[in-house]
């Protein structure tokens, strides 16, 4: 009965303090996915087309170099992923969902080194196994985000606009 009185009177409880945005947890699995894809959309298939299309010629071109074709739509994609990553820490699906790349170390920035490191780890695991750690960890910490030493964070200034 007590504990009904306390939350009547507004005196709040530990699960109360716990369940706002604690910018020490990563980012829910979802929100990170569904700005994976809007990045898909944004990026890489413009990417895509501008390869098969300007790049390769056609279609057909592109399915009979299909090794060639892709090396160049990962190589576009790294650049402008990268350079989106080290300029402003996010990229347009992180900014649509209001995430950011941070380092582990609250006082500290993320370097180049980390956001590369993070972005290989981030193609192996979406092809490996790797990819489901999250699901097996509490703090649904990433393959990328424990090798980086950096994880996405809601960004608390831009969601109290």
């Amino acid at each position: 009965m007590a504990r009904w009185r306390d939350i009547k009177h507004n005196k709040g409880t530990k699960l109360d303090q716990t369940t706002s945005t604690d910018s020490s947890m990563p980012t829910p699995l979802m929100l990170r996915f569904k700005a994976f894809i809007v990045d898909s959309f944004m990026i890489t298939m413009p990417i895509m087309y501008f390869v098969v299309y300007m790049v390769m010629g056609s279609g057909d071109n592109f399915s009979q170099n299909k090794l060639f074709g892709w090396s160049i739509i990962l190589a576009l994609h790294a650049v402008v992923i990268l350079g989106f990553l080290i300029i402003k820490k996010e990229t347009p699906g992180m900014r649509a969902y209001e995430l950011k790349l941070v380092h582990i170390d609250n006082d500290k920035k993320v370097n180049l080194f980390q956001i590369f490191l993070r972005y290989i780890f981030t193609l192996l695991s979406s092809i490996t196994i790797f990819g489901f750690i999250p699901f097996f960890r509490k703090d649904k910490k990433t393959f990328q985000d424990l090798i980086s030493f950096s994880y996405i964070i809601v960004d608390d200034k831009r969601s109290t606009k």
